[in-house]
C-alpha cells in the first residue's frame, strides 16, 4: 500500500466527516467557543476545545470565505507557539445581518 501525504489523509478525513455530518457538529463546536472569545489562533482553539489542530484549519477556511469568522491581515505571536500566527475571531456583526434576513 502506498504512503498517503499529510494533505491526502486529511482531505480523506474531512471528507468522510462531511458524510457523516461530524463536520457540522464540531463546527458548532468552534463557533460556540468562538463567539465567547476575542482575537485566538487556530492553536488556540485546538488547545481549548481538544480538536486537532489540522481540523480546526480545514473546518475554519469555509467559515472565513463565508464572513462567518474575520481574520487579521497581520501575523502576531501565538500564546502557545510564540510563532507568528493569524488570529481570528466570531464575525459579532452576523448577529444583525442574521435579524435582517
Amino acid at each position: 500500500m502506498a504512503q498517503q501525504s499529510v494533505r491526502d489523509t486529511s482531505a480523506e478525513s474531512h471528507h468522510t466527516n462531511q458524510v457523516s455530518g461530524l463536520a457540522d457538529s464540531v463546527s458548532d463546536k468552534i463557533l460556540n467557543y468562538l463567539r465567547g472569545k476575542q482575537w485566538v489562533t487556530r492553536r488556540q482553539i485546538s488547545e481549548d476545545t481538544g480538536i486537532s489542530t489540522a481540523t480546526v484549519s480545514g473546518l475554519i477556511k469555509p467559515m472565513l470565505d463565508d464572513g462567518i469568522l474575520l481574520e487579521r491581515s497581520t501575523k502576531a505571536s501565538c500564546p502557545i507557539t510564540n510563532r507568528n500566527a493569524f488570529f481570528i475571531r466570531y464575525n459579532s456583526g452576523l448577529r444583525f445581518q442574521e435579524k435582517l434576513l
